[in-house]
């Protein structure tokens, strides 16, 4: 008898009275709404969304897709391997920053450990 609270590292997550904790409890939905898993899932996406955003406007429509018709009326002439030797580099360059943003990922899914801790809650404290 009496309420309980689910706390991951120092993070209070949940409560639960001590019959909900007999029947059994699904700790996933409180950790993904607060706490340092919902920290690390935020983390995880902010890192695959700038990872997936610059390959497709930097890579795929800016390499890809990319067709080079240079308007003879802004005076520029280069030859077509002079364009391919231009568009060699950028691949480099933006292959070298894709690299980083896929470490960024992968530094970001990294397993971290969290002590689960269920602690009686005083009702005074509570309120």
């Amino acid at each position: 008898p009496g309420q309980y609270e689910v706390r991951l590292g120092d993070r209070v997550v949940a409560h639960y009275s001590a019959d909900q904790l007999k029947k059994g409890v699904n700790l996933a939905g409180p950790a993904l709404a607060a706490g340092p898993v919902a920290e690390q899932v935020k983390a995880v996406r902010v890192a695959i969304e700038a990872k997936n955003r610059f390959h497709h406007d930097q890579i795929y429509r800016g390499l890809v897709l990319l067709a080079v018709n240079i308007p003879e009326f802004l005076g520029i002439t280069m030859t077509p391997a002079e364009i391919e030797s231009k568009r060699q580099a950028a691949i480099v360059e933006r292959t070298e920053i894709l690299s980083a943003l896929e470490a960024a990922v992968r530094t970001s899914l990294a397993l971290v450990p969290h002590t689960v801790t269920i602690s009686p809650v005083n009702s005074a404290e509570k309120n």
